[in-house]
C-alpha cells in the first residue's frame, strides 16, 4: 500500500507502487492545499485531479474502501472520506495513513519528523519504500 505521513508542518509519503514502480504520492492542488493518497494508484490520481478541478459534485471519481486519502488544508489535516470524498478534520496535530502508518505514527510520537518517520516505516513495512517525497507545508 504505501506510508504517507504529517507531522503540523512537514507531509511525507513513500514512492512505491505496484511493488516495483515509483511515483509521486503527493499532490500540490493549490498554493496551500496539498493531497497524498495511499492504495490504489490509479484512484488517487483520479482523486487529485478531481481536486485540481475544483471538486465538481457531478465528475465525483468513484472510489472504494482500497484507498485513503490526506488532504493539508493550511497547515491542517482533513481525512477525505470513502466514497463520498467529504473533508473531516482532524483534531491531532500528527496524522498518517497506509500500511505503514501505525509504525509512522509511533515514529512521530517519539519524536521522528514526517520524513524520519516514513523511513522508519520503510524498513517495517514491505509495502513501503523506494525513497521518500518531503513537501514543507505553509500555513
Amino acid at each position: 500500500m504505501t506510508t504517507v505521513a504529517f507531522d503540523g508542518t512537514t507531509l511525507a509519503a513513500d514512492k512505491l507502487m505496484g511493488g516495483r514502480h515509483t511515483v509521486c504520492k503527493i499532490f500540490q492542488i493549490t498554493e496551500h492545499l496539498w493531497f497524498a493518497g495511499a492504495g490504489d494508484y490509479c484512484q488517487i490520481v483520479e482523486v487529485a485531479e478531481w481536486l485540481k478541478a475544483g471538486s465538481p459534485a457531478d465528475d465525483k471519481p468513484t472510489v472504494d474502501g482500497d484507498s485513503d486519502y490526506l488532504l493539508i488544508d493550511r497547515g491542517k489535516p482533513y481525512w477525505l472520506t470513502v466514497p463520498y470524498l467529504r473533508k473531516v478534520k482532524i483534531n491531532e496535530k500528527l496524522a498518517a495513513l497506509g500500511s505503514g502508518s501505525m509504525y509512522a505514527l509511533g515514529a512521530m510520537a517519539a519524536g521522528a519528523d514526517a520524513r524520519a518517520a516514513v523511513k522508519i516505516a520503510s524498513s517495517l513495512d514491505p509495502n513501503t519504500g523506494k525513497g521518500i517525497t518531503v513537501i514543507k507545508v505553509r500555513p
